[in-house]
């Protein structure tokens, strides 16, 4: 966890942004998968906190100190785009985690929901989806089979992806209100 945040920390320009590429999804994928597994069931704590940590530095969202390059209007797009194919898996399991019972500690709870409030608010964005062309641009025949897992969020996608969110956050809310540190 540790290594995976020194090194998103550490890189900046196109090498960054190549990870946000549809090319790249796969791998993303991977490992948005194996920090929500860590997340949600391991059971040491600071593992738990380390992970939640790296997958909010993936979303590039990370709050620690250290300076961040700023992503461009087009590149912020990009990052919504893919972040939009994992936006179920990523807000169940965040849910779960926030939901879990108040032994796991605060901290984990808090930074639970810190992500998931960024994560919904990155793909989300109504700024972003205010943009989003109605139709999806054909991709070049090696790149189709991958560009085929990227979600195009039109109106359609917002609406029901919203629908859908609304019952994950209801749930994350009916935790907090009786969760003993609020």
């Amino acid at each position: 966890g540790q290594a995976l945040l020194a090194l998103l920390h550490s890189a900046y320009g196109d090498a960054l942004l190549s990870l946000y590429q549809p090319s790249s999804l796969p791998q993303l994928g991977f490992a948005v998968s194996l920090l929500l597994a860590l997340a949600e069931q391991e059971k040491a704590r600071q593992v738990k906190i380390t992970a939640l940590r790296c997958l909010q530095a993936l979303l590039l969202q990370c709050d620690c100190p250290e300076d961040h390059q700023s992503l461009e209007k087009e590149e912020l797009r990009q990052c919504g785009d893919l972040f939009a194919s994992f936006l179920p898996g990523i807000s169940i399991a965040l849910s779960k985690i926030i939901a879990a019972d108040a032994k796991q500690g605060h901290a984990i709870t808090v930074s639970a929901i810190r992500l998931f409030s960024r994560a919904v608010g990155l793909v989300m964005a109504d700024e972003q989806l205010a943009e989003i062309p109605l139709e999806r641009k054909k991709p070049a025949s090696e790149q189709s089979k991958i560009q085929a897992l990227v979600v195009h969020r039109d109106a359609d996608w917002a609406g029901n992806t919203a629908s859908k969110l609304s019952i994950l956050i209801k749930k994350v809310v009916g935790s907090g209100s009786v969760h003993p540190h609020w």
